[in-house]
C-alpha cells in the first residue's frame, strides 16, 4: 500500500487494519507503462520470489 509521506509516518510498521484504516480503491495490479521495477538488473538473490512475477 502507497500513501503520502505524512500517512506513512503516522502509519510506521502497522497494517492498514491494525491502524482501523481502509483503502480508498481496491488494489490491482500495475499496467502499462504506469510501473518501474527498479533494481531488478542486479536482483539479489532472496528478492528472486518477489521479482519473478514483474519480470
Amino acid at each position: 500500500m502507497a500513501c503520502c509521506l505524512r500517512c506513512n509516518n503516522i502509519k510506521g510498521d502497522r497494517t492498514p487494519r491494525e491502524m482501523g484504516w481502509t483503502l480508498r480503491f481496491a488494489p490491482r495490479a500495475p499496467h502499462g507503462t504506469a510501473w518501474l521495477v527498479r533494481g531488478v538488473e542486479r536482483a539479489q538473490p532472496e528478492w528472486r520470489e518477489f521479482l519473478a512475477p514483474a519480470a
